[in-house]
This record gives C-alpha cells, sequence and structure tokens, in this order.
C-alpha cells in the first residue's frame, strides 16, 4: 500500500505543478526524500535497545576478551536499564529529525525540477503530506 499511496503523490504531483516528466521518473526521484525518514526510523528503533541494554556494555568493556579483567572496576556491575523512560521521547525526536531532512531533500529535488521555485509549493505538498503522515505513524508506534 504504501509504494501505491507515494505513486498517487507523484502523480499528484505532476499534475498540480504542471511537471512534464512522467509519473515514473517524479517517483525515482522523489524517492530519495524517503531515505532520510528511513534511516530516522531505523536509529529509533535501536535506541530502545541501547537505552535498554545500555548496562552491559559497561561490564563488557572492562572485560573485552572475557579473561577476568576488570580495566574500569564495572565487570560487575549488574544489568540496570539506564534512561528506559526518557526512549520515547528520545525515538519521536529522532523521527522528527528525519521528517525535516526528508523535507530538504524533497525541496532539493523540487527545485531541480523547476529551478524558478514557482510550482515548488505544488510539487512538494503531496510528498509533505505523504512524508508526514509517515511518521505521525511511527511516531503512535514508538510513543504506544
Amino acid at each position: 500500500m504504501l509504494p501505491g499511496f507515494f505513486w498517487l503523490a507523484a502523480r499528484t504531483s505532476g499534475r498540480r505543478s504542471g511537471c512534464r516528466l512522467p509519473t515514473r521518473q517524479l517517483f525515482n526521484d522523489y524517492s530519495h526524500a524517503l531515505i532520510p525518514l528511513g534511516l530516522a526510523a531505523w536509529i529509533a528503533f535501536s535506541v530502545g535497545f541501547v537505552l535498554t541494554n545500555g548496562s552491559n556494555a559497561l561490564a563488557a568493556l572492562s572485560d573485552p576478551l572475557g579473561w577476568g579483567w576488570d580495566v574500569f572496576g564495572t565487570r560487575d556491575v549488574g544489568w540496570t536499564p539506564y534512561f528506559s523512560g526518557i526512549g520515547p521521547a528520545v525515538q519521536a525526536g529522532i523521527i522528527l529529525s528525519g521528517l525535516v531532512f526528508s523535507f530538504r531533500t524533497g525541496l532539493r529535488i523540487a527545485f531541480r525540477h523547476d529551478p524558478t521555485g514557482e510550482a515548488v509549493p505544488k510539487a512538494i505538498a503531496p510528498f509533505v503530506a505523504y512524508l508526514s503522515v509517515n511518521a505521525l505513524i511511527l511516531v503512535w508506534l514508538y510513543l504506544g
């Protein structure tokens, strides 16, 4: 469904802005704007594990080879989830920053298609809506 909605955004963008490029090329060009949001979603997903299991890293740093060393005096530190309460807020911030970079990438693409900038607002609006809805869904998933 998501690629279909993105194709619909590309088609709507082309029609609204008067762009003569085929929908397929608009789809391919604007797909680059998905990368920052996708990377942010992956980073936000990983943050949950890092915050929960971060205390294991302290013990691993003190005894990296498992030979009984205690380099930093943290070998016997028990597992404790650090900062797990702020995890959802950090994840939401990461998603929103990815959304900003996706908007920026989309604007660059729109200005490449129309250097005068006259039709850029009409061209970018469907993609802004698509990216915003996806970001809201991701934030909803992470915040619960």
